[in-house]
């Protein structure tokens, strides 16, 4: 009987490893989908989503992880993500289906996830490889993107940012996405070699070096306004910080050149110069608040704040707007996620909303300088698109789920591999 039970007990342990290793491939395909928008089809879209929800599920019950379970502070904040999601579900009998499935499609995630976080992930992530897939991936999409261009073109052509920004559309995603996905790599290159408890070895911060450069001057010529505000900011700050920490005076100094060139670069980017100052976001964030004074402590719900919205942008709203997107004026939103909420579930969604982003922050004791780097992009980039409940929905789940459930070194002991709290 002991050596049945030996027998029976090898293989559930090498059956738990395989579904392990299938939910990370699982995280890495659902990242992967996320940022490089291919004509691949549903299996390509939705396959990762798929098999790491699956695989999560097999594992959790293979893994008995109810068993022990602690409640802490990270569990509680992952309810927050899913209150996110139910708060829809609770207006539901008040509001209508025009836009409800559409909606709750695009934030399944914040449940979905949500439930991950409060259940716990195998051994076999680490904070310091899910940064480094995202930094190899950055790389290989600004190469690919290179290879579909000619670089001395490129180089030579006044218009190179439309150059660019052509191939980006066609080949990888919106600079939305592809700005904002830079950034966090750009954050991961400076906590890898600045913050991380192991230092790598000198050749390999040499890559992450040219890794950072790369990806900076990538941004550099986006046509994306909020993603080359965010990376000058990054990149000045991070500047700053680890300047300050070796000598006071060059991080003042610093910080000088850098607001100095900071000022530079977006004065002369061909987007927020001149003319171009002026935004539709500005028109459809005046249709939002027009609707939000109206109701502004409980909102409309998902699907009718969206047809009253529609309404409103009408009224605020150019022609020459109404014009190039008629065909799809329903589905524009306020982009602006901290509006956008408020009009759907007033300032209780609101309050929701600032706990998910500040959430982090307080939780992760840590590496608190990171969590709030990336929080700080989140909160910068809901400024200018619906972001945690729509499009950006899932790369935000992976990014908490990264600071606060994955611990620094990817290790084979269990003892050595605890979930922080």
């Amino acid at each position: 009987m002991n050596a049945l039970g030996k027998i029976e007990g090898n293989v559930l342990k090498k059956v738990t490893t395989g579904v392990n290793v299938l939910n990370l491939i699982g995280f890495f395909w659902m990242v992967l989908a996320w940022i490089w928008v291919a004509p691949l089809g549903r299996w390509y879209a939705f396959g990762g989503l798929y098999l790491f929800f699956i695989t999560w599920v097999v594992e959790f019950v293979l893994e008995k992880r109810w068993v022990g379970l602690v409640w802490n502070r990270t569990k509680t904040y992952f309810c927050v993500l899913c209150a996110l999601f139910l708060i829809g579900l609770v207006y539901a009998p008040w509001d209508t289906t025009t836009y409800l499935q559409n909606r709750i499609e695009h934030r399944l995630g914040l449940l979905g996830l949500g439930l991950v976080g409060i259940g716990g992930i195998n051994r076999y992530y680490s904070l310091k490889g899910v940064f480094s897939f995202m930094i190899a991936l950055s790389m290989v999409m600004i190469c690919y993107l290179l290879g579909k261009i000619n670089l001395i073109e490129l180089i030579q052509d006044p218009n190179r940012m439309n150059v660019f920004a052509m191939a980006r559309i066609n080949y990888i995603n919106a600079h939305m996405q592809f700005n904002f996905f830079l950034n966090v790599s750009l954050v991961g290159i400076w906590y890898l070699l600045f913050r991380a408890p192991q230092r790598p070895r000198w050749w390999v911060c040499v890559v992450l070096a040219l890794c950072f450069l790369t990806i900076f001057s990538t941004i550099m010529i986006s046509e994306g306004r909020s993603g080359f505000i965010a990376s000058i900011l990054l990149v000045g700050s991070m500047a700053c910080i680890e300047l300050w920490k070796w000598r006071k005076w060059m991080g003042i100094v610093m910080m000088m050149i850098a607001l100095i060139i900071g000022n530079y670069g977006i004065t002369h980017h061909s987007r927020m110069n001149g003319g171009q100052l002026q935004d539709v976001r500005l028109q459809l964030w005046q249709a939002s608040w027009s609707l939000i004074k109206e109701r502004p402590m409980l909102g409309y719900g998902m699907s009718q704040a969206q047809e009253k919205f529609s309404i409103a942008m009408q009224e605020y709203t150019d022609e020459g707007f109404r014009q190039i997107w008629k065909d799809q004026l329903d589905c524009v939103d306020s982009h602006n996620q901290y509006l956008h909420i408020t009009l759907e579930f007033g300032v209780v969604g609101l309050l929701l909303l600032l706990a998910a982003y500040i959430g982090p922050v307080i939780v992760d004791n840590r590496h608190r300088l990171l969590s709030a780097y990336i929080m700080g992009l989140c909160m910068f980039q809901s400024i200018f698109d619906m972001f945690i409940m729509s499009s950006f929905c899932i790369i935000f789940c992976v990014l908490v789920l990264m600071l606060l459930l994955m611990p620094e070194e990817c290790c084979q002991k269990q003892d050595l591999c605890q979930h922080p709290s």
